[in-house]
Formats: C-alpha cells, structure tokens, sequence
C-alpha cells in the first residue's frame, strides 16, 4: 500500500490538507508522463504533486463550489501562456481550458501550482472571512479559491482571476500577466482506479 503523507500548507486561512504519494512515471521525450493515485483525496482537500520539476495539483471541489463554478464566465483568456513557460515539457491543455468548468471531472480540477505571472507559488487556499480580512482586495464578491499575496491575485474554483491588489511597482509586462488563468496540465481521469495520469502529448 502506498504511503502517504498529508501536511498542512504554512500560514492557510483555513485548513486545507495536501497530500503527497508515491507516482507511476513513464518516459516520452523531454517530458515524463506520471499516473496519480486519488484515493486519499477527499472533498475540500488538494493533493500536490511534482510533474518535470514543476507542482501540479488536484483540488477536490465541493458541491457548492462546483455550482459556483459552473456560473464562471470565460474571459477570453483560457487558451493562453505566459511567454515563459516551457509548454514542451509542461504541456498544457487548452481545449479543456476553454471549457467553463476548465476541468473533465467537475469535481476535480487539475493546475500547475504556480503562477502565470512569475511562477511563484500559490500560497493560500480559503473560503473564510479571515481572508477578507488580511487581504483587503478580496472583497465581497470573492467567494473562495486560490491567492497568490505575492502579486495580490485571487483566483477563483476553476482558475480564473477575479480579484486584485496589485502593488504599485507592479511592472506593465506583470499586470498583462494578471489577466490570465491558471494553467491546466494535460492529463486523462479514470474512473474506475480513481487516478489521473498527467501527459506529455
């Protein structure tokens, strides 16, 4: 059986478990194609994983969330990347991107765990008040999803920016970033062994 080990994100808002297990990895090019195990992901929890050096991770919506996420609008920036990022070897999926729910399994919704401004790491994951209250840019229409403090962006359940606190010495080529989504890996959910295997074509 694999093992696994749960931990909790430093400093969240509210609890939000991430779980790290064991992976099946195959070869293809540049690019090393890896199937996830999901039986330990459980409602409101994120499951991370290393895919080619880069975190992706699983977040588990609820049934609210996935509600609120079925009432999300497209904002013309689903089938778009940074200039930056390495598309070879951390492909994305734009087709599913484009999608409202930006996901295969409404339940689950599938993202590389950094930013698509300068990479960095999506630090927070809440639905409570608290958040409101450290972070005056999320305001009552910020109904919960991810944030990234370093460049004061919100996210919502299905990847999509909906509030901001940008910093005033935000640069023009970073606030163009802003507008885009997080991205989507390229991957196939079976149901049956409840895994995902992340893709590389």
């Amino acid at each position: 059986m694999k093992n696994i080990i749960l931990s909790l994100i430093g400093l969240l808002i509210s609890p939000c478990l991430f779980a790290s297990i064991s992976q099946n990895t195959t070869a293809v090019s540049d690019c090393i194609e890896k199937t996830v195990d999901l039986y330990a992901l459980k409602e409101n929890l994120v499951l991370t994983t290393q895919f080619n050096g880069i975190e992706v991770r699983v977040y588990n919506r609820n049934k609210n969330q996935i509600a609120k996420s079925k009432l999300a609008k497209h904002n013309g920036f689903e089938q778009k990347a940074p200039w930056w990022w390495k598309i070879n070897k951390h492909p994305i999926d734009f087709d599913l991107s484009n999608t409202t729910l930006r996901s295969s399994n409404e339940e689950l919704f599938v993202f590389y765990g950094r930013n698509p401004i300068n990479g960095y790491r999506l630090m927070y994951f809440s639905e409570s008040n608290n958040a409101r209250e450290k972070y005056e840019y999320l305001t009552e229409s910020w109904e919960g999803g991810f944030v990234d403090v370093v460049n004061g962006v919100a996210y919502d359940f299905t990847g999509r920016p909906v509030a901001y606190g940008l910093k005033s010495d935000t640069t023009q080529e970073e606030r163009n970033l802003t507008k885009l989504n997080l991205l989507v890996p390229r991957y196939k959910y079976n149901k049956e062994s409840n895994e995902i295997t992340l893709l590389c074509s």
